[in-house]
């Protein structure tokens, strides 16, 4: 199973994608909605359902940093993997 950092990096990927696609998305509604010379941005199922994607991929990557812990959590050892 892979740690809680990779998986994090790879849902980071996914939300990257998932901008990336909304915004090519928001893109085609609105020059579909300047074609039909429309006063109201168009509704479009899949603009919701990839902002709602991006938005449970941010809450994983933060469900996943919360798990990770922090370097001042981790005990301080010597070289050997003493005590300092």
């Amino acid at each position: 199973m892979s740690s809680p950092v990779d998986l994090a990096h790879e849902m980071q990927t996914i939300l990257r994608a998932l901008e990336q696609a909304r915004v090519l998305v928001a893109g085609l509604d609105q020059a579909d909605t300047a074609r039909r010379l429309a006063s109201r941005v168009a509704y479009s199922p899949l603009r919701t359902m990839l902002e709602h994607a991006e938005q449970a991929a941010a809450r994983v990557i933060a469900h996943l940093g919360a798990q990770t812990p922090s370097p001042l959590d981790q005990p301080c050892v010597s070289r050997d993997g003493g005590p300092l």
